[in-house]
């Protein structure tokens, strides 16, 4: 009996390693914006591991450019899976402020805010926690 838990065991941890290591690339990502929430721990290079469940809010600020592909110049959410959220009907070619809220997901992250350029085409915010 001993032996199954530690095989278990041994199978569960190294799924959890695997699927949280970024081996697996985000999903197509076609237009609008798509919001990105990360985690990066100090000391281990470039990882970030993918953080669901935070909360965000954004809206356009300033005059939309010519090559706007959306409609929607608000966005709010929580991320899903992967710490992604896409919003395909959002305002492009123009600047996001954007707010992120992590306190149901990483209660010592702090709330993050910023201003992002999403061009025509459509783009990705990324926001990142860091851990030290």
């Amino acid at each position: 009996m001993r032996k199954r838990y530690v095989l278990f065991a041994t199978v569960f941890v190294s799924f959890t390693l695997l699927f949280s290591t970024g081996c697996f690339e985000d999903p197509p990502f076609t237009t609008g914006v798509r919001i990105k929430t990360v985690e990066q721990i100090g000391g281990i290079g470039n990882s970030q591991f993918p953080v669901p469940g935070v909360s965000y809010s954004g809206d356009i600020s300033g005059p939309v450019g010519a090559g706007n592909t959306g409609t929607i110049p608000h966005i709010d959410g929580i991320t899903g899976s992967g710490g992604l959220s896409d919003n395909p009907k959002a305002e492009t070619d123009v600047i996001w402020n954007v707010i992120t809220i992590w306190n149901r997901a990483i209660p010592q992250c702090p709330v993050g805010q910023g201003s992002f350029y999403v061009p025509g085409g459509g783009g990705i915010i990324t926001a990142i926690c860091f851990q030290f």
